[in-house]
């Protein structure tokens, strides 16, 4: 805690609520989410990814393109001292995606 300004982790699936700003200075959240479909399967079809699942021939997992999303992790820093002031989790949906960037 306080030798990085923040940490996190990913493994591209669901975003944690476990956002918190560490004593030392640090910003950590232990999962940022995905940036993708929200109706999928890792991004996939949903129907799919359960037809490749079952067996069934010919079942291409295709990108599911519906419900577009992003998830992260905005770290406020501290130039000067490289601490984190403050940690905020991202959940964007297309029509918010504008003010997103504007913040």
């Amino acid at each position: 805690d306080g030798r990085a300004s923040a940490v996190w982790g990913s493994h591209t699936h669901v975003q944690t609520s476990d956002e918190t700003l560490l004593e030392g200075g640090t910003g950590f959240i232990c999962d940022l989410g995905m940036v993708g479909a929200h109706r999928s399967v890792l991004g996939r079809k949903v129907e799919k990814v359960i037809a490749h699942m079952q067996g069934k021939p010919r079942s291409f997992m295709e990108v599911a393109k519906e419900q577009p999303r992003i998830d992260g992790c905005v770290f406020d820093v501290d130039p000067a001292s490289g601490r984190c002031l403050a940690v905020q989790r991202l959940l964007a949906a297309p029509e918010t995606f504008q003010d997103v960037v504007e913040a």
